[in-house]
């Protein structure tokens, strides 16, 4: 038999949950689980390899491997700072294959009134005389990628994403 729903129980099933502000020792500590992890993980190893990733490029990003939101996925922590001490969010790229794009990513990140640039100490190392080219991509793994090419990649986490000043301001730096 069907049944009418009144409009608090609509509520209570189309709400979604609440977001939660993550710290960054939370986030140092998945972090320093999940790069431990990658080390002994030979699927998320395959799957760096298998997009032109080795593991030396992986480990020098900070790339680990953990179990996030039911699933095994590829840690990716978006860094700040000179030697990028400073942990801003972790986005997680689902490894398995499966036909649906749902929750293919996922985050955790502090509440900084934004998302960032992935591979923000590059950029805040930038020589404003340089004249070799900036690449934008828009996925951190097309960038870790590149880089490891020996090109100077930055990336933004969706095509929908909007910069921050402080990111436009790094960016005006370059020159090419």
């Amino acid at each position: 038999l069907a049944r009418t729903l009144d409009p608090t129980e609509i509520q209570k099933v189309t709400a979604r949950p609440a977001r939660r502000e993550w710290s960054e020792a939370d986030l140092r500590a998945r972090l320093n689980v999940a790069q431990r992890n990658l080390i002994k993980d030979a699927a998320a190893q395959k799957f760096l390899e298998d997009r032109g990733i080795t593991l030396e490029i992986a480990q020098r990003f900070g790339l680990g491997c953990c179990e996030a939101y039911g699933e095994n996925r590829i840690c990716i922590p978006y860094c700040a700072g000179p030697f990028g001490e400073e942990i801003l969010q972790l986005r997680y790229r689902r490894i398995a294959d499966r036909p649906s794009k749902k929750l293919k990513w996922c985050c955790q990140k502090r509440k900084l009134g934004g998302r960032r640039l992935f591979n923000l100490p590059m950029l805040e190392n930038w020589d404003a005389e340089a004249t070799t080219p900036l690449v934008i991509t828009e996925s951190e793994l097309d960038a870790i990628m590149l880089t490891g090419l020996g090109a100077n990649v930055v990336s933004v986490d969706s095509a929908h994403h909007i910069p921050l000043e402080p990111d436009l301001q790094l960016l005006r730096k370059v020159k090419r």
